[in-house]
């Protein structure tokens, strides 16, 4: 059983500039579906996915989308396997490995992401040359030869980015910053812009 075999990508924007995204899978590995992701079923148990941020639409087939339908934040990958492989009368591993596949592809197109770990330290390459300036940051990695820019709120995450500080505490840090914002949404921006730091390369846990 090939989920991901019958997945089709259509780019409503013609090009796409996308970093590429790496991510590490074990079957205790939870994922959910990225901010501004659109889901629509459609006949034959299939469903669309849409992406507001690249304007890009995602076909998924029926069993990819019995997977897509598990992926909220609170099912493994082996417990979604189990799942599928009694819907599907397949094989638990081999399942596994087409789970793992298909959310590789999913997560290098931003449209699943891991669910965070607030004890894990970030720590910035030590190559990463940061330029910062008034109302925010200049973020140059020179092996990749990429420049990005941050803005103030970015910069204030960047400086609690030490390699000692866990990502619970760099969201405390923040948040104290921005007494009058709800702790949990200062939370989910923070986890969400380290996330991108981290897809980008520039920094590692």
């Amino acid at each position: 059983m090939a989920i991901i075999g019958n997945i089709v990508s259509l780019y409503l924007d013609g090009v796409r500039w996308l970093f590429e995204r790496r991510v590490a899978l074990s079957e205790a590995s939870v994922l959910l579906l990225a901010d501004g992701i659109l889901t629509c079923e459609c006949p034959g148990d299939e469903i669309v996915l849409f992406s507001i941020e690249n304007r890009s639409v995602y076909l998924l087939n029926h069993t990819a989308a019995s997977v897509i339908r598990l992926t909220d934040g609170t099912h493994s990958i082996a417990r979604i396997a189990r799942k599928v492989s009694w819907d599907f009368d397949a094989n638990t591993k081999a399942v596994i490995r087409d789970i793992k596949k298909i959310y590789r592809e999913l997560f290098r197109e931003g449209v699943i992401a891991m669910t965070p770990d607030r004890s894990v330290i970030p720590v910035l390459r030590r190559e990463i040359v940061i330029r910062e300036e008034d109302d925010g940051a200049f973020i140059f990695d020179p092996v990749n030869d990429e420049l990005s820019a941050v803005n103030e709120t970015g910069l204030l995450v960047l400086r609690q980015i030490n390699g000692r500080r866990s990502l619970a505490d760099i969201i405390d840090a923040v948040a104290s910053e921005f007494s009058d914002v709800d702790p949990e949404q200062v939370g989910r921006d923070v986890e969400a812009f380290v996330e991108g730091l981290i897809s980008r390369g520039l920094i590692g846990t």
